[in-house]
């Protein structure tokens, strides 16, 4: 299939299936239905009443055309299929951090006592402060991880199937030469084994074929950022590792194309975050604290033991100290 019709087919569906009751069948159609991404962006109730099935029955009901039309409403115009496609996976990507922020509570939040001893947390603000901003970083960090892999996929990268070469993320074809590409997040970010395990994994790729080359791709920073670990360590750095703008430019094959992500992250979360997220992390900062004011009567040192010994099981204080 053609990759740009085939990123089209699949932007149209991924947009069809936000609605409610809209499944792959029908999702496929209505991506079928469209030739380009002009026609679909000014898709009226009419064009989306003529999709029908082999018995010339409409496949969409009139509330899924609303629903379908009111996201098309909204969608960028002037983004093209890449950019649009970045855009929509943004979108999750903030839908899924606002609602796993809302969803964390002080009971799920996972309170680590051996960290509120060894670092002598002496009020519930230091635990609460620690805690909560370490659960969220560490969801974010690692949503976006496999959000940022699909989003190179959908610029100009592509998926590798099982029966090729593993060890590697993404691919990119360019003419005769198939790069492998392992990628990481920013620049400090790989151990000395894990370089020494990738080294090992780009002998064997080139080994295959000689048309298969490994790179280690990182998506942010530059080249003077790039750690001692990394840069000393992986097998001719110069050729092998592309960082930032080189990486992005490279999978699109579009110079400055990583700067245009730049301006439709920042677009994008104008548009989609309901409010500020971190106003949205003090909210639920507070929130938690009412619930541990309301659960351990105080913020002060006292309630962080009384925290220490209802998580312990017992109500002799000395023994949680």
């Amino acid at each position: 299939m053609d990759t740009q019709k085939g990123l089209l087919e699949d932007l149209i569906k991924h947009v069809a299936k936000q609605v409610n009751g809209i499944g792959d069948a029908a999702a496929g159609a209505v991506a079928v239905y469209f030739g380009s991404l002009e026609l679909f962006l000014v898709a009226s109730q009419g064009d989306l009443e003529k999709i029908k099935n082999i018995k010339e029955h409409q496949i969409l009901s009139d509330k899924q055309i609303s629903g379908l039309l009111s996201l098309i409403a909204v969608l960028p115009k002037n983004y093209g299929i890449r950019g649009l496609w970045v855009s929509l996976l943004v979108g999750d990507f903030i839908k899924s951090a606002e609602e796993n922020l809302k969803s964390i509570n002080l009971d799920n939040l996972m309170l680590n006592p051996l960290l509120i001893r060894a670092l002598n947390m002496k009020s519930a603000n230091h635990v609460l402060d620690f805690f909560l901003y370490q659960s969220i970083s560490r969801s974010i960090v690692t949503s976006w991880g496999m959000r940022v892999e699909e989003i190179l996929v959908k610029s100009g990268a592509e998926h590798i199937p099982r029966n090729e070469p593993g060890g590697f993320d993404i691919k990119k074809v360019v003419g005769d030469l198939v790069y492998y590409i392992q990628v990481k997040s920013g620049t400090n970010t790989m151990n000395v084994d894990m370089i020494r395990y990738l080294n090992q994994k780009l002998t064997e790729l080139e080994t295959i074929n000689p048309n298969m080359k490994g790179v280690l791709g990182l998506t942010y920073g530059k080249r003077n950022q790039v750690s001692g670990q990394i840069m000393g360590n992986l097998a001719d750095p110069e050729e092998r590792l592309k960082v930032g703008e080189e990486l992005w430019d490279f999978i699109s094959g579009e110079e400055g194309y990583f700067f245009k992500v730049l301006d439709i992250l920042a677009e994008t979360s104008r548009n989609r975050l309901k409010k500020n997220f971190f106003d949205q992390i003090i909210e639920k900062y507070d929130e938690i604290r009412a619930e541990w004011v309301n659960r351990y009567h105080g913020l002060d040192e006292e309630s962080v033991d009384l925290f220490m010994n209802e998580y312990l099981g017992t109500t002799q204080r000395g023994n949680a100290k």
